[in-house]
């Protein structure tokens, strides 16, 4: 593809089944920048529950809150939410994510206890906290 000046552009790809923001940043894939309705949800300081049918964007939403937070600056360089995160008052934060897509449910409460038990202790253990065991 060329431009005016003839100079090649680089074609972007469509985010196709990609679910993280790091990922659909750094792959040159085609993206909306929807992080000014994030960063209005921030500065509402409520809680929000999503419920939305699948493939609507939700892990994508969570992936880009976790990015925000985290402070990785780089992935939203011409973006909105760039300037929410030059904001004096901005700190980086430590985020914890609990991925439930991987735990099963219909196999009784104590497999999913045990899910949830070994997610949270992987989480810790990713964030060097320390937490019992049982």
């Amino acid at each position: 593809m060329l431009n005016v000046e003839g100079m090649e552009q680089k074609r972007l790809k469509l985010p196709i089944g990609i679910q993280t923001f790091e990922r659909l940043r750094l792959g040159s894939y085609v993206y909306v920048d929807k992080t000014k309705y994030l960063v209005d949800l921030i500065d509402m300081g409520s809680i929000f529950f999503f419920a939305r049918p699948s493939r609507f964007g939700k892990s994508l939403t969570v992936s880009t809150f976790e990015a925000l937070f985290s402070g990785k600056k780089e992935l939203f360089e011409g973006l909105y939410a760039e300037e929410f995160m030059n904001r004096p008052d901005f700190r980086p934060s430590p985020v914890i994510r609990l991925d439930m897509s991987d735990i099963t449910t219909n196999k009784g409460i104590e497999q999913f206890e045990s899910a949830l038990k070994w997610m949270t202790l992987e989480v810790a253990d990713n964030m060097g906290v320390e937490v019992p065991k049982d």
